[in-house]
């Protein structure tokens, strides 16, 4: 619900302000929901790092689409994106697999 509207807005700010700028404001916004979660005890809290991460996760979608061509050009935009494509599903099949092992091994 945070990041649609939050996709739209990018737009208008990437004509504003430098995409590299917006970008890093992205990933500033995630570290802060890694921070949240490790003190996250209530609906309230999880209400505030679901926005925080929608937040996030618009500016950074669409900043990181406008400066794709022009860091790596037009001609290999569809395979970065498929490689990126690739390593996500690849990440999203190994790793809960991976998790669950080293839960097995650890004992808790």
């Amino acid at each position: 619900m945070i990041g649609f509207p939050v996709t739209i807005t990018t737009g208008f700010m990437l004509e504003r302000f430098p995409a590299n700028v917006i970008l890093a404001l992205s990933f500033f916004f995630q570290a802060v929901c890694i921070i949240m979660m490790i003190y996250m005890d209530s609906m309230a809290s999880a209400a505030v790092f679901a926005t925080v991460w929608g937040f996030s996760g618009g500016l950074g979608q669409v900043s990181f689409q406008y400066l794709m061509p022009h860091y790596f050009g037009t001609e290999c935009i569809a395979t970065i994106n498929s490689v990126f494509a690739t390593s996500a599903v690849l990440g999203s099949a190994i790793g809960p697999i991976a998790y669950g092992v080293a839960i097995d091994q650890v004992g808790s």
